[in-house]
């Protein structure tokens, strides 16, 4: 079941994927803006956080994969869209590792160099084993 299978078929038709993801992070800002302003850590309480922390994902995966576009576009390579997704998936979770870490105080130098070498290995699997 796609987005598209969802919408009436007159939408549907005039629906590209760069529309659909200026929208999605559109949205995503709105909602982390709504979040941000209007709540505080202690009263939203766990659920909350975790709705924080997957918007952020979420966000970060929509900005990615806008990156990943437009250097498609800039240079003019093609990278699937499966392999594209995934880039963008593992890119998107080094913020939400390195926040997650600093809401603990545990985030130090070592720990940013890690979860660099961490995204640099998991990329460098994408390009190789994924076609």
């Amino acid at each position: 079941m796609t987005i598209r299978s969802l919408l009436p078929s007159q939408v549907a038709a005039k629906l590209n994927s760069t529309s659909l993801l200026v929208g999605c992070g559109l949205s995503l800002f709105a909602i982390m803006t709504v979040l941000l302003s209007t709540t505080n850590p202690l009263s939203i309480g766990p659920n909350g956080i975790l709705l924080f922390f997957l918007v952020l994902y979420l966000l970060g995966v929509v900005i990615a994969l806008a990156a990943i576009k437009g250097w498609q576009a800039l240079f003019g390579r093609s990278v699937p869209n499966l392999k594209s997704f995934y880039l963008a998936s593992v890119t998107a979770f080094a913020p939400v590792m390195l926040l997650a870490l600093n809401t603990l105080n545990q985030l130090q130098a070592i720990d940013a160099v890690l979860v660099v070498a961490f995204e640099l290995l998991a990329l460098f699997y994408i390009f190789r084993r994924i076609e």
